[in-house]
């Protein structure tokens, strides 16, 4: 599937834009693999400048961050990641999106139609196999602003949702038709007042989560 992924640059131009993607990458060996992802990867100034002809990846074959410094934001990323996932299970990163962008406003301006155009159609199927391929069961993916988009591209059905003792959603749960449990939690760096308490009983319940599927 990697190669499939690698020929999009040609495919799509557009493409070329982003600096980088990020595709079934594995970030921590285990058993029980988790799938964790994110909207799509973001990028910063440095990765132009240690790579400057872009199409990078970041995969289980190839990390082009290998052999320089993690950016803060991706260490804190990874940090908080490790932290989530109990020690036994392995981890495995992708994204909805594959290619990289400052943010979601430059890439849709770099690719209007992100969202609902022929390379979302290829990021489904390509998470889809990875899934399958390396026996996911449960799939988190932090930040609940496109639970809309996601949960009809994968068609994945509510079965709760958890809030904490103010009523703030934390986090919420779905099923897909394969029986795969995907959590949808509050963004796990967001400055808008997630707190160290909140953050803990995330972490609470995807343990509890993670325990159930092994049962």
């Amino acid at each position: 599937m990697i190669e499939s992924v690698r020929s999009k640059w040609e495919e799509f131009p557009e493409l070329q834009t982003c600096h980088h993607f990020v595709y079934d990458s594995e970030y921590r060996k285990g058993n029980n693999k988790v799938l964790f992802m994110g909207i799509n990867p973001g990028e910063v100034k440095a990765d132009w400048e240690n790579h400057p002809n872009g199409r990078c990846e970041e995969s289980m074959h190839f990390n082009f961050r290998k052999n320089y410094p993690l950016p803060l934001n991706s260490k804190k990323w990874f940090n908080l990641v490790n932290d989530l996932i109990p020690a036994k299970h392995g981890i495995i990163q992708s994204e909805l999106f594959f290619w990289s962008s400052n943010n979601l406003t430059e890439l849709k301006k770099r690719i209007p139609n992100w969202s609902n155009g022929p390379i979302m159609n290829f990021c489904v199927l390509a998470n889809q196999w990875i899934i399958k391929e390396r026996k996911i069961k449960i799939v988190i993916v932090s930040g609940v602003g496109q639970i809309k988009l996601i949960s009809k591209l994968y068609n994945l059905k509510l079965t709760n949702k958890i809030f904490d003792e103010q009523n703030r959603r934390l986090v919420e749960i779905y099923i897909s038709n394969q029986g795969i449990k995907w959590l949808f939690t509050l963004h796990l760096t967001s400055t808008r007042g997630l707190t160290n308490i909140s953050k803990n009983n995330i972490k609470k319940i995807i343990h509890e989560q993670c325990k159930l599927i092994n049962n």
